[in-house]
């Protein structure tokens, strides 16, 4: 094998150096010397799902194709941004997005279409690159990136105004032939193309050492910006291409750092041959009111990876895991783990305000290999060899999704408590009227005892002859009075 630490030490000088983006990639590319069997990386993006970028262009909706295609068109970038914009290159490509002659041609025989490398151009192509092709799903474009696998191969990655695909290199350019589907990856063994898998989907941390620093990024991602990506090959490399533990290159140091065979085992435990996810809601339970809360069981072997909670309703209903053996946040749940032979359950409480059936579904793609297909460029002039394509198909990706329902019932009405009737009051007992006392019977007549009848005393004969003789006088002198009135003087 070449010497490694060379080509990487020079790769990382020139780019440090070099403060022309075309000189950039052709000194990395002469300092590489080769690349490889590349990944087509997870995270495919169709053309109207790609996060606009100042060095990225979304191709503009289309309807769906149907191949042949007959005109040219414009492919969506693949995820990220890159150091140099590959719709404006210095290239007699001037977009490297567009699919044209040669390219279109082979894109509807069914092969993946080289577009741009690393860094958003397509002279010296610096791996990985960014590739197209016909997805029957969609009926259009998919992009996505591809990862070299094998660091002594070629890129083969260039492209010419005919829309040929070339490998320029040492001075010699040579038209190579679209890519064939082969039946397997021989450089790579099982547990190699699992951590490959895994690495594309998942990305990792990172910490390189001198000329794998890249920037100083600390994670190695493909669907991010130049630095990471090409941080992510170099971890890529270090699973396809092992150094010695005694050499002391910046490669081999960044590799043990990041990516030794303790790392390497402890990421193919996360990754299950036969990956599971089940969602269930025991419903024998007491019956649910409006208010209440469900609590549904997730059982799965899926380690550190994302799984996505949706429920059907998202107005007035509340999602939360509800036990301390997972995380959640913004609808993704979170399962640690370590041993992918075993499950895991989890529970999850989902409380709604109204009444109605709520239901969640549970998905994840997980990294495996079972849909990744490996194209090469073969049978080329001058004895040129290049890279095998890992074709790892995001969309095509076997999916697990698992549902399960509860139903939340009309909470009923608390009952207004009856006012207790008032006592009624006790009648008054009318007061019976008194008897009247008998009236007494009138005297008529003086009795000869000489009592007065009103009076019923006993009257002495002389009071009462006294008593005429004055009502006598007075009627005089009454009379007498009267006479003088009258009188005139």
């Amino acid at each position: 094998m070449p010497n490694v630490t060379t080509r990487m030490s020079e790769r990382r000088g020139a780019r440090i150096a070099a403060s022309n983006p075309s000189r950039l990639r052709g000194a990395l590319r002469v300092a590489l010397g080769a690349a490889a069997a590349v990944a087509l990386v997870a995270g495919a993006q169709l053309a109207t799902a790609v996060p606009a970028s100042a060095a990225t262009r979304i191709a503009a909706d289309a309807p769906a194709q149907v191949l042949p295609v007959a005109d040219p068109f414009t492919a969506p970038s693949c995820a990220g941004t890159t150091a140099d914009d590959p719709t404006a290159a210095p290239t007699p490509v001037t977009d490297l997005t567009q699919v044209f002659g040669a390219r279109l041609a082979a894109y509807n025989a069914g092969s993946v279409v080289p577009l741009y490398d690393a860094f958003g151009g397509a002279t010296a192509t610096y791996p990985p690159l960014c590739g197209v092709r016909f997805d029957a799903e969609t009926g259009g474009p998919v992009s996505e990136w591809m990862f070299c696998t094998d660091i002594t191969s070629k890129v083969c990655g260039d492209v010419d105004i005919d829309g040929n695909l070339l490998e320029q290199h040492g001075g010699t350019t040579t038209i190579v032939n679209p890519l064939d589907t082969l039946p397997v990856n021989p450089r790579l063994n099982a547990d190699q193309e699992k951590l490959v898998a895994y690495l594309v989907h998942e990305g990792h941390s990172y910490a390189g050492i001198g000329d794998q620093s890249w920037g100083g990024v600390t994670t190695a991602a493909s669907g991010v910006d130049s630095d990471q990506r090409a941080a992510l090959q170099t971890l890529i490399w270090c699973v396809s291409d092992p150094v010695s533990d005694t050499s002391v290159s910046d490669f081999a140091q960044t590799c043990r750092s990041n990516m030794d065979a303790a790392e390497q085992a402890r990421l193919l435990a996360l990754i299950p041959d036969d990956p599971t996810i089940t969602l269930s809601f025991d419903d024998s339970g007491e019956v649910l009111k409006a208010g209440d809360t469900a609590r549904f069981s997730l059982a799965t072997n899926l380690y550190n990876q994302p799984i996505s909670i949706v429920a059907n309703v998202t107005d007035g209903v509340t999602v939360d895991v509800c036990s301390d053996n997972a995380t959640y946040a913004d609808g993704v749940l979170t399962v640690p783990g370590t041993d992918p032979t075993v499950q895991t359950t989890v529970e999850l409480c989902a409380t709604a305000e109204a009444e109605g059936t709520v239901s969640l579904t549970a998905s994840a793609l997980p990294a495996s290999t079972t849909h990744i297909g490996w194209n090469q460029s073969r049978d080329n002039a001058d004895g040129v060899v290049c890279q095998v394509f890992a074709t790892f198909q995001e969309r095509d990706q076997l999916r697990l999704t698992s549902e399960a329902s509860a139903e939340f019932v009309v909470k009923p009405t608390t009952p207004t408590t009856p006012t207790t009737p008032t006592t009624p009051t006790t009648p008054t007992t009318p007061v019976q009227p008194q008897t009247p006392d008998q009236p007494t019977q009138p005297n008529t007549a003086v009795a000869a005892s000489g009592k007065l009848p009103s009076l019923g005393a006993d009257v002495s004969p002389f009071v009462i002859g006294g008593a005429i003789l004055f009502i006598i006088a007075g009627g005089i002198v009454l009379t007498v009075r009267r006479g003088r009135v009258g009188t005139t003087d």
